[in-house]
């Protein structure tokens, strides 16, 4: 009896989470806040929407789940001077909303809705894409240490996702110069080397690529450490007037949030060899041994 009361709220559950009327799908009624995962995207979508005005759209990319994301590989890329794809027309769409399952609605709460924060974890590399065919959308980067994110994604049991991104012959044309330390990962390199290098072919496409103005790039460390300066810069890009209540919300992460967890501490071989990978790809130049980001916050 008991496991069939469960199943029926389950069920009644997710009947509830897809019951929503969407009014204006145009994409500039989105926005976008992507991120590599583990790295506080949930939280900081909850904080932009703490006064519930967006319908919230939870990671619409995950293609097992979401009907326009199938056949789209995690971490997909696409030439930005290319916009009339099949691939950039199902982008287009998950951008604009075109989605409704409980997985994308487990977070939302607004039941009639014409604006929407887009959250997607898959979505790093099409970051230039979408500032060059869609520039009226508001994207807003968010970055978190490497090392924290693969000790996280490591800790997790999650997959790496490696063979997807090295799938694509343009993404890799792109890195061609990376290539041989993408081989030798790849070949013998532990789990935690494994995640870095995802970390890397998640991120150095768009902060090489995104042009200037294209985004508002977001450094977890500094949310964490200063939330109201970083919360006013990012309301004012996305022009939001700061509404004080919402620093009441800063202590209080989702469920699925990394929020607030700091860096575990790690042997100086390891970080030694994380930061030899992050500085191949040279992305040395935003965080180094200290876990604290080298560039202030700000639209790039």
């Amino acid at each position: 009896m008991r496991d069939i009361f469960e199943n029926a709220l389950d069920r009644l559950h997710r009947l509830s989470a897809v019951c929503f009327v969407d009014l204006n799908h145009d994409h500039r009624r989105s926005i976008l806040i992507a991120s590599s995962g583990r790295s506080g995207s949930t939280w900081l979508a909850e904080l932009v929407n703490h006064r519930n005005e967006y319908r919230l759209v939870f990671e619409p990319f995950r293609r097992d789940l979401s009907r326009p994301a199938r056949g789209l590989p995690y971490g997909l890329y696409l030439d930005p001077k290319r916009g009339g794809t099949a691939e950039g027309r199902a982008v287009k769409a998950l951008l604009e909303g075109r989605v409704r399952n409980a997985w994308s609605h487990r977070h939302n709460k607004r039941r009639i809705a014409s604006r929407r924060i887009v959250k997607e974890i898959r979505a790093t590399n099409l970051l230039p894409w979408i500032s060059e065919n869609l520039p009226e959308l508001p994207i807003v980067y968010l970055v978190r240490h490497p090392v924290a994110v693969a000790q996280s994604w490591t800790r997790m049991g999650w997959r790496d996702f490696l063979g997807e991104f090295t799938g694509q012959e343009l993404l890799m044309d792109r890195l061609s110069g990376h290539r041989p330390l993408i081989d030798e990962i790849l070949q013998a390199g532990s789990s935690f080397e494994r995640h870095l290098l995802r970390w890397c072919l998640e991120n150095v496409v768009p902060l090489a690529d995104l042009r200037p103005g294209a985004a508002h790039r977001v450094f977890y460390e500094e949310l964490v450490a200063n939330p109201e300066a970083e919360l006013r810069s990012l309301f004012e890009y996305l022009g939001k007037e700061f509404d004080p209540a919402v620093l009441q919300r800063v202590d209080v992460p989702s469920a699925f949030s990394c929020a607030g967890r700091p860096a575990r501490a790690t042997t100086d071989e390891e970080l030694a060899r994380a930061l030899e990978i992050v500085a191949s790809f040279g992305l040395d130049r935003l965080y180094g041994r200290d876990f604290l980001p080298r560039a202030r916050t700000r639209a790039e």
